[in-house]
């Protein structure tokens, strides 16, 4: 049996961690694979939760564990890109593209 902070600590880091990493490379793709980051992101939320498997989980990952749903965490880190871009706060090849 995991206790409870073992399950935080292991959904941090092998999913959320993950992708909050790569998030970015999802930009512009099919929504099949954006739908595949969603359930990863609702199934780590359901077991930090500890939520059955039909329960309601979107006001879980918003309100009780303060994680963005993975459409507006895309669109937030692209935000925080071309802000930091346009005031020559990146590397040069970012500042290229």
């Amino acid at each position: 049996m995991l206790t409870f902070d073992i399950i935080i600590a292991l959904v941090n880091a092998l999913t959320i961690s993950r992708l909050d990493y790569c998030n970015s490379i999802l930009v512009g793709v099919y929504d099949i694979f954006v739908a595949a980051a969603r359930c990863t992101q609702r199934r780590g939320a359901r077991l930090i939760a500890q939520r059955l498997k039909f329960d309601s989980n979107s006001s879980t990952i918003c309100d009780v564990l303060h994680y963005l749903p993975i459409g507006n965490t895309l669109s937030v880190k692209l935000s925080a890109y071309v802000f930091n871009s346009l005031r020559n706060l990146v590397p040069s090849y970012l500042m290229d593209i």
